[in-house]
């Protein structure tokens, strides 16, 4: 069993439960209240400022050009997300800059960017690498989950484009890097290594629960 395979099938606990969590749930069905969806927007968008900082610590912390192409195209991908699918929808709700400047930062946002910076500062390029995956690869779990069980979801006039923006080729390519990249450094670490990467993961994917729940409870 690969590595990934390993991440995967000890945290499906969390993964199977994002996809029942009433505002993935919402999204699929197209029904979910447009002001959670508004918050959430906000809160996503701060937080992938300080995610792209994750991605720059592993450029700085890689020791080949492999893995520095990986890490720079990983950050292009990210931007793309920030320009093409949080600035559209927030222009489609009326978020200005201004309202984001105001609005406080969540806790649970403050802590699970903090934690990944955390990880990039005091750990390796391994420990980066699992940080940064669970945001990537869950995202195109459940839009892909969310597509497979009704591919008339990513058609919906207005939630639809979150859908298809975490099934395109892009995007795919984006979580695929990621994952081959993982498996090959978890052939090259020791056991102590691989242990804390299982924990970085799981922390993070606990963290991504949490951030679906601040989008409905604030």
């Amino acid at each position: 069993m690969k590595f990934t395979d390993e991440l995967l099938e000890q945290n499906l606990d969390l993964w199977e439960g994002y996809l029942k969590h009433p505002f993935v749930k919402g999204i699929a069905e197209g029904d979910l209240n447009i002001d959670h969806f508004r918050y959430y927007m906000i809160q996503d968008y701060i937080y992938l400022f300080d995610y792209v900082k994750v991605f720059s610590l592993g450029l700085v912390k890689c020791d080949s050009f492999e893995d520095q192409n990986l890490m720079s195209g990983s950050i292009a991908g990210v931007l793309w997300e920030v320009e093409n699918v949080h600035k559209k929808y927030m222009e489609r709700i009326g978020i200005s800059e201004d309202e984001i400047e105001n609005t406080p930062v969540h806790i649970d946002n403050t802590s699970y960017t903090k934690y990944m910076l955390y990880c990039g500062y005091e750990g390796d390029y391994f420990d980066i690498l699992m940080a940064i995956l669970s945001c990537v690869w869950s995202y195109h779990y459940i839009a892909e989950k969310i597509n497979g069980k009704d591919p008339k979801a990513k058609e919906h006039e207005f939630y639809g484009q979150w859908i298809s923006s975490y099934i395109i080729d892009e995007f795919r390519s984006l979580k695929e890097g990621l994952v081959q990249r993982a498996n090959e450094l978890a052939k090259e670490v020791s056991k102590k290594q691989l242990e804390k990467a299982h924990r970085i993961f799981r922390n993070c994917s606990i963290y991504e629960m949490q951030f679906w729940e601040m989008a409905i409870k604030r």
